[in-house]
């Protein structure tokens, strides 16, 4: 009887690792940027068997979360069908398809198996970014970051504020180090962080060492395991800092003019959605309707205007507004509020030795929300994925917990 119940554990344990490989596969094809039609087929017949199977009948049991981004792709459809550019508008969207394949992969996958599979996956990803990236430099020592990171051949990366993405991802690199683990795993998350703020070093990308020293502030303040987190911000701080040193300070001086070069794109966003408040524009259009409102929009003469064309508006909640109008904007919003209050009072509700594990993943979702404010937008494909993929880490753990009673 004992040698039964051990299988019928032994063989979840496996079911549940397997449910979480294909998500985790289609996450790190972000990093090594594989022909996408490949990755996408496989998500897709993966995806269909996974339907068919229900591996824990998750589908039945309807959350906050699903209802919310039901509502979010209601408002999509409606903005879709709006567009003036409704070619356009799903060419732009057809991210939203995998992703939603990756939010059931992740919700349906139990917290064990992301505990082995997809926090050291995602800790695997930054240093495959990392290190894909790094090479640049050294290849092209004499060129700007904009032309390294076109170099790296990677549809995932266009401007060096992608590499935001590796801030987003140091919170579960931090999680892995500070959790109880075998040395390799401790020593591949230091080399995560490390990489990773070398990386955003060396392309001068502020907003992304902006965002992972406040996600790494966040775990010092919350952790009894100070010294241990001291020395990762340590880490990645003095990684950064002696990057920038050899290189001239170009990133410290980048900071003078942080949020001049912004106001235009997100004037130009207000005033799209002043002129359509409910509904929006159309899906993915503030690109196509930059030129017409940026030669109407009066700003003053000390903000920085760039010429080139702008077909996202640096800051995800304001393009939503445009786009979306009140009704995409006030889901996308709600989603937010979920994903960060949810994770938090998984950490708070949550023992002792889980507490890193949590904290990771509420920080991860914190800097998603603080990069959307001045950088992310869905235009981009690693920006919808990801999105969802932390919405699924959050709803796994969430619905965990609510089955043990651990969250009240």
């Amino acid at each position: 009887m004992v040698f039964t119940s051990k299988s019928k554990k032994r063989a979840t344990d496996f079911s549940s690792f397997i449910v979480a490989l294909p998500a985790a596969c289609y996450i790190l094809n972000i990093g090594l940027g594989l022909h996408l039609q490949s990755a996408l087929i496989f998500l897709g017949f993966t995806g269909a068997a996974f339907s068919l199977l229900r591996c824990s009948g998750g589908f039945n049991q309807c959350s906050s979360a699903l209802w919310l981004i039901f509502l979010f792709m209601i408002s999509s459809a409606i903005s879709f069908f709006i567009s003036f550019d409704m070619e356009r508008s799903a060419m732009l969207s057809l991210s939203f398809l995998p992703a939603l394949i990756v939010f059931f992969f992740a919700r349906e996958t139990k917290p064990d198996a992301h505990e082995k599979v997809s926090f050291p996956g995602l800790s695997i990803l930054a240093l495959v970014v990392s290190f894909s990236a790094l090479t640049q430099p050294f290849r092209f020592g004499g060129e700007p970051p904009a032309f390294w990171i076109s170099k790296m051949d990677n549809p995932n990366f266009v401007v060096p504020n992608d590499l935001v993405l590796l801030s987003i991802l140091t919170p579960f690199s931090v999680s892995l180090f500070l959790s109880d683990r075998h040395f390799l795993v401790k020593s591949t998350a230091a080399l995560s962080v490390a990489a990773s703020f070398a990386t955003v070093a060396f392309y001068q990308s502020r907003g992304a060492i902006l965002v992972a020293i406040v996600g790494l502030s966040i775990f010092a303040i919350n952790l009894a395991r100070r010294r241990r987190t001291a020395l990762m911000i340590a880490l990645g701080v003095a990684t950064a800092g002696f990057t920038d040193m050899i290189m001239g300070f170009p990133l410290i001086s980048k900071f003078a003019g942080v949020w001049s070069n912004r106001l235009l794109y997100w004037a130009v966003a207000w005033e799209m959605f002043l002129d359509a408040p409910l509904f929006g524009h159309g899906l993915r259009l503030y690109g196509e309707l930059y030129p017409t409102y940026k030669a109407g929009v009066q700003i003053p003469a000390w903000v920085a205007v760039d010429s080139r064309l702008t077909p996202w508006a640096h800051n995800c909640y304001l393009e939503t507004l445009a786009e979306q109008g009140i009704a995409g904007f006030s889901v996308i919003c709600l989603l937010f509020v979920w994903g960060v209050w949810t994770s938090l009072k998984l950490f708070r509700t949550s023992a002792k030795h889980m507490k890193p594990i949590y904290l990771g993943i509420a920080v991860g979702f914190l800097c998603f929300c603080i990069a959307a404010v001045f950088e992310l937008s869905f235009i981009r494909h690693w920006v919808v994925v990801v999105f969802f993929y932390l919405l699924g880490l959050v709803e796994s753990f969430s619905r965990s917990a609510d089955d043990k009673g651990e969250c009240q």
